[in-house]
Parts: C-alpha cells; structure tokens; sequence
C-alpha cells in the first residue's frame, strides 16, 4: 500500500467514524449519508 492510499483510507475512516458518532448521537452530522456512502465504496474496495 502506498502512503497516499493510507491517507485516502485514513481520511476514508474519520470521516465514516464520524457519520457513526453523529448517527448513534443524534447530533447533526459534519458529512451527509451520501458523503458517507462515497467514503464506503472505496474503503470496501480495500478490503
């Protein structure tokens, strides 16, 4: 893995862990569920 491909994931991860946060919260979330949704594809791609 390159190091530009761990930071995309990294990035990837903050923002889904946020979404969740946000979501299981019930505060106003920094990203919508279609940001969310486009974070998810390539983190499930990684795997």
């Amino acid at each position: 893995m390159t190091e530009s491909t761990a930071v995309h994931l990294d990035a990837c991860a903050n923002k889904i862990a946020a979404f969740i946060a946000a979501a299981t919260s019930g505060k106003k979330a920094v990203s919508s569920g279609a940001d969310g949704l486009v974070a998810l594809k390539p983190a499930g791609a990684a795997l």
